[in-house]
């Protein structure tokens, strides 16, 4: 029989892979090109938010509650760093990349909850 709320981790981590790919779409597009005319100030900043994102990824990917929360977490920085480095060009931007891996912490989280509610009911 299935886990209750299997469909729960499947949503988060399909969410979580496509926020992490549009970041990934948007550094190889807007950020990594820039490399080659001029120094990017932001650019350490960008790969190191890539690293952090993708390990609280594959850490909600086995443990949901502490890697939810740290994905929620790491999604708002994220967001705030892009809003105030130019907010109007990067909103768009932003709220592409944090609207799914908020929502794939969120579901993380919430997958961590109801099975934690399963578990202390008797069957």
């Amino acid at each position: 029989m299935n886990k209750p709320g299997t469909q729960l981790r499947t949503f988060a981590r399909i969410a979580g892979i496509t926020g992490i790919l549009i970041y990934l779409i948007y550094l190889l597009v807007n950020v990594f090109p820039q490399l080659l005319n001029e120094a990017h100030p932001n650019t350490t900043a960008d790969a190191s938010l890539l690293g952090f994102l993708l390990l609280g990824y594959l850490f909600a990917w086995f443990r949901e509650n502490e890697g939810g929360i740290m994905l929620m977490f790491l999604t708002v920085i994220l967001g705030l760093s892009y809003y105030y480095q130019d907010p109007s060009t990067n909103l768009m931007i932003t709220l592409l990349v944090c609207i799914p891996l908020l929502a794939s912490g969120l579901l993380f989280y919430l997958y961590h909850l109801r099975n934690v509610s399963h578990e202390g009911r008797p069957e």
